[in-house]
């Protein structure tokens, strides 16, 4: 059994200027959370016995924020938004399953149980604008997990059958929502071993997303200086997704030879498209009814080699991506095509019992276009890792790293370097680090991204170098 709390204290106050425009945002967000596993397995042979999981998790997450200027006065007309928002979360899963209850042939058969359930409230207080919701859901219902081993071949086929109940209850509205029915969501994994080199793998599952408290408010709620939320379509909505995946893999111990191959098909079907309304530099988020798929193929091909040789070990990989996806975007439901190319590689070596040197470096290019529209450019990324780790005397560790950014939507400069170092001790129960960061003393950061069609620029400023002394005691 493991009892766990965590509390967490974040205040994000910024200036920001946007559109020649400074505007000053305060922010804090508190975070509690107690967590409670338990996980019991009792077995009297081979194939007898049973397992028990729980989880009980309590969240609450209230934050508040304040925004001057606004910039959504023609829907909010106050000069100074000030926002409360408050958010818990009670969740328990439960799932009890017999480990072998029936055997036929070479088959066992394994069935389960499954009861889950989840409380969630979402309070927020935004000028005139109030949410006050809550949201109940229930999954419960039994399954069975059939295998099959023998020689070369091992196969698991699950089946679930779940009776899924939601309750969504709007108190400012006084209207109450509910849902409830039948879900079956099977998953099969096939592994067959050529031989003790070679691996064939085949998986596949079906599952259904659930609704979350977050997309279910109809007033608004700020989520940062220029984005206003509130989903104009709510509901008690579940999307289908389907994934398969082949892959095969190769794999000698003896020459350290590591490689493989995998193929990635992933459909889904949502009843609801969440998007953006861009005005200006404020943006809003939006919901519409949709009955457009999505889909995503992605091909990867990996490998890794081992040497006896100063501990020196290269790994590498490449991968293909297309989808074609819906997308919601100034209220119009539109259909795009992308693709991506990724390149990866790290190597370690230990030239020196006192010297140990990593690399890691990554390439990426993604590209996507409107239907029948326009391609937009390439957004082509590197990203460049490195670091020197020393072993003094008297057990001193000095660790070096440089990394390096590269985005070619980026303007100006389109390169970013930021070097580190790091000194340890250790004695007894006390570890004491005396660390240096930004040594170049970068002072602004730049950071673009594209998804879908919308291409995005951000620039930070970041703390200038500084030193930092750390002091760790340890008590059990």
């Amino acid at each position: 059994e493991q009892v766990k709390f965590d509390w967490d204290r974040t205040h994000a106050n910024s200036r920001i200027v946007a559109g020649d425009k400074p505007i000053d945002q305060l922010g804090m967000v508190d975070s509690y959370r107690l967590l409670n596993k338990f996980h019991l397995t009792n077995r009297s042979s081979e194939y007898k016995g049973y397992e028990f999981l729980s989880l009980i998790n309590l969240e609450k997450r209230p934050h508040s924020l304040a925004v001057s200027p606004n910039l959504f006065s023609e829907v909010i007309p106050i000069g100074v938004l000030d926002q409360q928002v408050d958010i818990h979360h009670f969740s328990t899963e439960n799932n009890f399953c017999l480990l072998s209850a029936w055997r036929i042939g070479e088959v066992n058969i394994h069935p389960s149980a499954t009861i889950d359930y989840q409380h969630n409230t979402l309070s927020s207080s935004l000028a005139n604008f109030r949410n006050d919701l809550k949201f109940n859901f229930i999954n419960a219902g039994f399954g069975a997990r059939a295998t099959y081993n023998r020689e070369k071949l091992y196969v698991s086929f699950n089946m679930p059958i779940r009776y899924k109940y939601f309750q969504l209850e709007d108190i400012v509205k006084g209207q109450t929502t509910k849902k409830s029915g039948l879900r079956v969501e099977p998953n099969i994994s096939l592994t067959y071993n050529i031989n003790s080199n070679h691996q064939l793998n085949l998986n596949s599952n079906i599952s259904y997303s659930t609704p979350i408290i977050e997309n279910l408010y109809t007033n608004n709620i700020l989520t940062s200086y220029r984005q206003l939320s509130a989903y104009d379509v709510t509901g008690l909505f579940e999307g289908l997704s389907q994934s398969s995946s082949l892959g095969y893999s190769f794999k000698n111990i003896l020459t350290m030879t590591f490689a493989g191959i995998d193929l990635l098909w992933y459909h889904q079907k949502p009843e609801v498209l969440y998007g953006s309304y861009y005005d200006d530099i404020s943006m809003r988020t939006i919901s519409r009814h949709t009955k457009e798929k999505a889909n995503t193929f992605t091909a990867k091909l990996h490998g890794s080699q081992g040497f006896d040789w100063k501990q020196l070990k290269v790994g590498a990989s490449l991968s293909y991506s297309y989808y074609d996806n819906p997308l919601l975007l100034q209220d119009v439901v539109l259909r795009y095509t992308g693709r991506a190319i990724a390149a990866n590689m790290d190597i370690t070596i230990a030239p020196f019992k006192w010297l140990s040197v990593s690399y890691r470096g990554g390439y990426y290019q993604m590209k996507t276009q409107q239907n029948e529209g326009q391609r937009l450019p390439w957004l082509r990324t590197v990203n460049n890792s490195a670091s020197l780790n020393f072993t003094l005397p008297a057990g001193i560790m000095f660790l070096t790293s440089l990394n390096h950014y590269y985005n070619n939507f980026n303007s100006g400069d389109k390169s970013f370097l930021l070097l580190n170092a790091e000194a340890n001790y250790t004695i007894k129960r006390f570890s004491f680090a005396l660390s240096c960061d930004n040594l170049l003393n970068l002072k602004i950061y730049s950071y673009s991204n594209k998804s879908a069609l919308t291409e995005t620029r951000s620039v930070y400023n970041i703390r200038p170098r500084s030193i930092l002394l750390k002091v760790r005691f340890r008590i059990i």
